[in-house]
């Protein structure tokens, strides 16, 4: 492979790790971290293609970070675009002058190639288009600015491609894996998708920079230094003390109940069971039970629950299961290193190399160890893509990649020189063999399993060692057709069986046998999948001896075993040849075990076969699942040792003193805490979409406990425990607790006491056993409850998030949270205005997404026009905050682009960039200059309006006319199978559902706008899962008719009742569903009487939304308006709300 194209990292000076998240030094003396920004100074090329009819080129900005300590540079440097976060690229540092007030830096940095790229302007092949990188040098020149804490300059830059003709065979060839079998195969068809690639070419600009603190040097592990996740070994006694202390045995009380619910019901989707597919997680917990106790029994467990991580069924779906197993699995090998056979040690430390590798070079054409090829490992293509910097479920990978890649670290490679070839052991053949009728012979055949064979079984795993002692032992006989064994009391025969092919480009298991030549095949297998039948017999059709047996030990054990099969062949060899074992490499497979003439043989032996007949014995364990079995054997020849032996150089050069593994490590870790920079936030109140908690904390938990580095000290997470105390009332308070019982060991010493105040309540939050190894590990010697009250702040803003949340208290869900969004430069500007609502035991507006920021235009709860999209944060206009969590708060929106759907009513969610919002059916068409959209939030818990909690929210829109369809959108979710009818325009009334398994909730809530005028209100339902059914509530203005509506019905625009007029339903009211009392229609008219149609919309043509929202047990409070006041204004009670244009006024 051509050395522009292969990826090398030798021995790397200590990479020091610096956080991104302190405020700029102003010392005389820059040492720390420079973060330099370079606008517009990353030159792409755009290929031909589509509606370009030349090149076309364009620029990117640029971010460098370079580390100086004492004067003096250090070698390595980082660099990363904000248009294609999938990567960082790592560099060197190729000259550096830096004194007290200025510096000069030259850095060299290789820009790799990617699959799937977000560069790609033209993206014809959506998620799969490839850029191809090169070599940029830039130097950048700085001086400090008058104030001290900033540095400005200049840039230049020099770049070069790495696109050429060569280049691209050579990503044909090294891009090609195990699912396309033959290397230089066009599978991958890498060619037919280079959209872009870096340019040649030269440039300058302006450059900016701040200096931020290095942290400490890392407390590195030394080699096999194990445990050292957590703790090390000089720890284990105070860690054993903790978990005898009534804290400590709480805790392990809940991990002994998770594990044996594993041992009594499997994993499956519904508890009790372990969580389906999560055998990290679980084999942590057995590993923690060894650390503990050190009973070998405990690692022995845990090495059967975490080899089911390697070949998971679900690596993605289902919940992100891939990074828990990461995460679990690295654990396991952690506090097991000393009790696990060096065999299965190497085979996870490949498992954990490979993903970290992946995770950190998404798109790496490099392979040390053939993982791929060898183990076919769960998510063998490694990461799922990174869709932008806000990507929680990157942020998950490569939490578990950087926890992996400590737990491997300065640990023997599993890359061994292969002995030279007048040294390969021989294995002679049978000098007489006698074969019974119908006993299997089968030509050599290389690289795939013989097709034929004789099979028996089940055998139970957990019965027997060697189910066919009897008969001599594994190895040592010559079973015949027929032939049977008693095991468990049922006699089982050994049966003719004919392997079936497949063919990896389907996937799927086919009756005819595959041409081994053709260039896809990978040949016959075990594939339990196909038919469950053979598991349990010799044949396809069945054997009831083995299904008998089966069912009978299902039910004495309450799951379906674990099942074992033997298989025997005799292999023809024409001519002498050397053969490289293959029981388990080159298959998604574990545990067989291959003898050749009686002698056992593992994967990558190597022995010498003269000609002759040679019996094929193997111990096959039948995994199930996607798992294949195909034990074979390989032609090994001396180019092949040759080619062998130069890679295993050129590994141990790369990982000698953990110098590979340190560099990947520094580079998940890079991407990890920019994200805790820029998308959690100073208030911590965002970028918890899809548990990010659960990876990202036990990430920083390592990271400080391994490495003595503090990466959370002086961001947002801070607030970590506030933030989780008032979002108790939250649907997922669970994920609350969990948060505050992970951050223990970086968490701020004043947090600890609200923080055992909330674990009292809400528990220890360990839903997965790895979970206890944090907890243990961090548990203060002195951990006593203070109440929070005066030391958490009831409302806050976030002004990263722009997340304001009023809370009224800490009863939890009895109490009140409500919150909405800004769109800050944090979120996602798709999420502007979205809102949530909770209390009274239940959850009234749903949230979009957990921590706001990330929401569906078309999906949150706020006003939105379906022909327009935000392309930009917004910004906070006013705000205030009282102490009892009252407050209110208002946000702009400035900056919008009109577009359209392609396919109406696609179901295809849209992404962002930094371009803007883009999706595959919508076109955006250009930007919409004038339009602004405010939206205006009062929250008040005084109780003098009558209600518990009242919240006032107020849209005005601009810049839009009255062609143009606006929506007023929340999301009640889940109410009752029997809602009530929204048959007012004015009004909407929801009762709470029942809660479960407890005395009837008496709360309602109410809905009341009092403008605008002309409002049509629609509700539609949806499926939740389970008894009840979520409502979406919208009320429309200016709504355009549907396709068959137009022809039908008459719109009558001067209408103050409806703008659907004519078109009213008959709705049945059911008794009791009026809460509000008599009189809905004569309140509505005066509403109407007072907000006239053409007084709707000022002379800017704007228009005006208000909606008074009511939670109270039992009669709404009257909603009314101060009489001749011409603002959008509201009364409540004693509580008055005037919108006066940006705020919504409290007289």
């Amino acid at each position: 492979m051509p050395h522009h194209v292969a990826t090398v990292f030798s021995r790397l000076p200590a990479i020091a790790v610096s956080c991104l998240a302190w405020a700029g030094l102003v010392a005389a003396d820059p040492t720390g971290e420079f973060i330099i920004e370079l606008p517009d100074s990353l030159i792409v090329q755009d290929l031909t293609g589509g509606k370009d009819a030349k090149p076309v080129d364009r620029r990117e900005d640029w971010r460098l970070a370079v580390t100086v300590r004492g004067g003096k540079a250090d070698p390595t440097a980082w660099g990363m675009s904000p248009a294609d976060p999938e990567l960082e690229q790592w560099g060197t540092v190729e000259s550096a002058q830096v004194g007290a007030d200025s510096a000069t830096f030259a850095v060299k940095l290789t820009i790799r190639p990617t699959q799937g790229t977000k560069r790609a302007r033209r993206r014809a092949t959506f998620g799969s288009d490839v850029f191809i990188g090169g070599t940029a040098t830039w130097t950048v020149r700085l001086k400090r600015d008058p104030a001290g804490e900033t540095w400005s300059g200049t840039w230049q830059v020099q770049s070069k491609t790495a696109d050429s003709p060569d280049y691209r065979e050579a990503l044909e060839q090294s891009w090609a894996t195990s699912g396309s079998a033959a290397p230089g195969s066009k599978y991958h068809g890498i060619s037919d998708r280079i959209r872009c690639h870096l340019a040649t070419a030269t440039g300058e600009g302006r450059a900016t920079a701040v200096v931020k603190p290095a942290l400490p040097a890392a407390k590195e592990p030394a080699a096999e230094e194990h445990p050292r996740l957590f703790f090390r070994k000089a720890d284990l006694p105070a860690v054993r003390q903790r978990a005898a202390t009534p804290e400590g045995k709480a805790i392990l009380a809940t991990v002994q109940e998770l594990l044996d619910n594993e041992m009594k019901y499997g994993f499956a989707f519904h508890q009790p069971a372990a969580g389906h597919s999560m055998y990290g997680p679980w084999g942590a917990g057995h590993a923690l039970m060894y650390a503990l106790t050190g009973e070998k029994r405990y690692a022995e467990q845990a090495q059967r629950t975490t080899g089911g991580a390697m070949i998971c069924v679900y690596p993605q779906g289902n919940g992100w299961r891939h990074p828990y197993n990461i995460i679990g699995t690295a654990i396991a090998y952690d506090l097991c290193y000393d009790a696990w056979p060096v065999e299965f040690r190497n085979y996870v430390w490949s498992y954990l190399y490979q993903n970290l590798r992946d995770f950190a070079l998404v798109n790496d054409e490099h392979d040390y160890f053939l993982t791929r090829v060898r183990y076919g490992f769960g998510n063998d293509q490694g990461n799922w893509g990174v869709r932008g910097e806000w990507d929680t479920g990157a942020v998950k990978d490569r939490s578990a990649g950087a926890i992996a890649a400590l737990a491997i670290q300065n640990d023997p490679t599993p890359a061994v020189m292969p002995p030279p070839f007048d040294q390969i052991p021989v294995i002679e053949p049978p000098s007489e063999l006698v074969l019974a009728p119908g006993t299997p012979v089968m030509p050599f055949t290389d690289n795939h399993m013989p097709t034929h064979w004789l099979i028996n079984g089940p055998f139970v795993r957990s019965q027997t060692v060697d189910p066919v002692a009897s008969l001599g032992g594994l190895g040592k006989f010559l079973p015949y057709d027929g032939q049977e064994v008693e095991h468990l009391g049922v006699r089982l025969a050994f049966r003719r069986y004919l392997a079936k092919a497949g063919d990896a480009s389907e996937g799927i298991a086919r009756d005819e046998v595959v041409d081994p030549s053709a260039r896809d095949a990978r040949g016959p297998r075990i594939y339990p999948r196909d038919c469950a039948r053979f598991w349990l017999g010799g044949t396809h059709g069945g054997y009831y001896p083995g299904i008998e047996l089966w069912r009978k030990v299902r039910e004495e054990q309450g799951k379906s075993p674990g099942l074992d099969i033997i298989m025997f062949t005799v292999i023809n060899n024409e001519a002498e040849r050397v053969v490289q074992a293959q029981p388990n490499w080159g298959w998604q497979s574990q545990g067989v075990r291959m003898w050749i003439n009686g002698r056992e043989v593992k994967d990558g032996d190597l022995v010498r076969l003269r000609p002759g007949l040679y019996p094929l014995m193997c111990l096959t364990p039948i995994t199930g699942g996607y798992s294949n079995q195909a034990p074979h054997l390989t032609e090994y020849t001396e180019a092949d040792r040759a080619v062998d032996a130069a890679r295993v150089t050129a590994t141990k050069a790369a990982f000698a003193d953990g110098g590979e593994v340190r560099y990947l490590r520094e580079l998940l870790a890079r991407a990890v805490r920019r994200y805790v920079n820029d998308r959690i936030g100073p208030e911590a109140a965002g970028g918890w979409q899809s548990d990010v908690h659960d990876t990202l904390l036990p990430f920083l938990a390592v990271w400080k406990l391994t490495l003595g580095q503090d990466l959370a000290a002086g961001t947002g997470l801070d607030q970590l425990v506030p933030m989780a105390i008032r979002h108790r009332q939250l649907w997922d308070a669970g994920n609350a607790a969990e948060m505050v019982t992970q951050s223990l060991a970086f968490m701020p010493e004043r947090w600890r006491g609200p923080a055992r105040w909330m674990i009292d309540r809400e528990g220890w939050a360990v839903s997965q056993p790895y979970q206890a190894v944090s907890l243990l590990a961090s548990l203060p010697p002195s951990f006593t409850p203070q109440d929070p009250a005066g030391l958490v702040t009831l409302a806050s803003l976030d002004k990263g998030q722009h997340l304001a949340e009023f809370s009224n208290g800490f009863a939890g869900k009895d109490a009140f949270l409500v919150a909405i969004t800004g769109a800050g430069p944090m979120g996602s500007a798709t999420g502007f205005g979205d809102v949530m609502l909770f209390g009274k035991q239940r959850t009234w507006f749903r949230p979009h997404g957990y921590g706001f920021g990330y929401g569906d235009w078309f999906g949150a709860n706020h006003l939105f026009c379906p022909e327009i999209m935000p392309t930009g944060p917004g910004k906070i206009l006013f705000s205030d905050l009282k102490k009892d969590g009252s407050g209110s708060v208002s946000f702009a929106m400035e900056s919008f682009a009109r577009g359209h759907w392609n396919v109406p009513n696609s179901a295809v969610k849209h992404t962002e960039s930094p371009e803007g919002p883009k999706n595959v059916n919508w076109n955006n068409t250009g930007p919409m200059p004038g339009v602004r959209m405010i939206r205006a939030i009062a929250v008040d818990y005084s109780g003098v309006s009558g209600a518990p909690c009242v919240v006032a929210i107020c849209d005005r829109v601009s810049g839009l006319n009255a062609d143009m369809q606006k929506t007023w959108r929340t999301d009640l979710t889940p109410v009752s199978n029997v809602y009530e009818a929204f048959d007012n325009k004015r009004f909407a009334v929801v009762k709470a559902r029942p809660n479960h398994g407890g005395a009837p909730n008496p709360s309602n809530l109410q809905i009341t706008f009092p403008v605008p005028v002309g409002l049509e209100m629609k509700h539609s339902t949806y499926f939740t899962g389970g008894p009840v059914v979520g409502v979406v509530m919208q009320l429309h203005l200016d709504r355009k008719l549907t396709d068959r509506e137009a022809g039908t019905v008459g719109r009558d625009v001067s209408s103050a009742d409806s703008a659907a007029s004519g078109r009213k339903a008959a709705k049945k009211k059911n008794a009791g569903d009026d809460l509000s009392g008599d009189g809905l229609d004569d309140i509505a008219g005066e509403l109407d009487k007072q907000f006239k149609k053409e007084e709707l919309r000022d002379r800017n043509d704007d228009a005006y939304f208000l909606a008074i929202i009511t939670i109270q047990d039992g009669k709404p409070p009257a909603v009314t308006t101060l009489p001749g006041e011409k603002r959008p204004n509201a009364v409540i009670g004693e509580r008055t709300f005037i919108f006066d244009g940006e705020k919504l006024i409290i007289p």
